[in-house]
């Protein structure tokens, strides 16, 4: 770990990360730009702190009228909701598939539907909208909507009158969402723990492990040199072994590492809920 550290910090890895500089990931100056335009997800922690009060208002109001929230939604939409879910309990159900039979068995009655897509045209989450809104009888009041400006669930969102439309920052991929509107209203609406305490822990450790942090002390960058050293020896698998009491996190670590570290050849490859051995093994 000590070599992958040393070569962060003279990467200025931890400035590039916060400040939003692609240079961090590629020597070119295109490519780098556009890397350098996702990283909304440090920011967004800040800003829905911010607003977590009014949101937990907002959820509280509006949970009085309805036994069950229904997450409707696909892959990084959903994954992290999943595991605040799992933790903390509450009244929310995520449906990430199509199959009839989960559909079928989702609660209905009193039940309030977010449909969560960042480009608003996910085909899944579409579909799922539309059995439900017609199960209502096309009843916006029951209808919330996470997504990003412009995109044709805003649109539609408007034209059928959903209760309220969350438009998330449009620079936070999928996967990278938890703190943001895809993460935090639907565990708002759960009521199974206040999001304010969540988002006070992740700005504790921003702040840790920022820019003007010891490198020696900064956990999140000793994790990443100690995964990057250990592909560079040729150990390139990652077993994901999670209290059982958010077991589902493996599922979205799993997402998060291997779509995130998977390019040019090389990565992490994932393996969540593999059953514990050995060390040989």
């Amino acid at each position: 770990m000590a070599d992958g550290l040393e070569r962060l910090v003279e990467r200025r890895a931890v400035e590039k990360l916060y400040y939003a500089d692609g240079s961090l990931w590629s020597d070119d100056p295109a490519t780098a730009m556009e890397i350098g335009g996702w990283t909304g997800w440090i920011p967004v922690v800040g800003e829905l702190r911010d607003q977590a009060e009014e949101l937990e208002a907002w959820a509280d109001e509006t949970m009085a009228q309805f036994a069950h929230v229904v997450l409707c939604g696909m892959g990084g939409s959903s994954l992290a909701p999943l595991v605040f879910g799992d933790a903390f309990g509450g009244r929310l159900v995520v449906l990430d598939t199509t199959d009839p039979d989960a559909v079928a068995g989702t609660p209905t009655d009193d039940a309030l539907f977010v449909i969560a897509s960042k480009s608003g045209s996910t085909l899944e989450p579409e579909i799922m909208e539309e059995r439900f809104w017609a199960l209502t009888g096309g009843d916006g009041s029951r209808f919330v909507a996470i997504t990003d400006p412009g995109s044709k669930l805003a649109a539609r969102a408007a034209e059928r009158g959903f209760r309220r439309t969350f438009l998330n920052r449009p620079d936070i991929g999928g996967r990278f969402s938890a703190l943001s509107y895809f993460g935090m209203v639907p565990t708002a609406l759960a009521g199974g723990t206040s999001i304010a305490p969540l988002l006070d822990s992740a700005l504790a450790v921003l702040q840790s492990s920022g820019p003007d942090a010891d490198p020696e002390q900064n956990e999140p960058l000793k994790l990443g040199a100690l995964l990057g050293d250990s592909v560079a020896a040729g150990r390139d698998k990652l077993t994901i072994i999670a209290d059982p009491a958010a077991g589902s996190i493996g599922l979205w670590l799993e997402q998060l590492l291997a779509e995130s570290t998977g390019k040019d050849g090389t990565g992490v490859v994932p393996c969540a809920d593999e059953p514990i051995g050995s060390p040989e093994v």
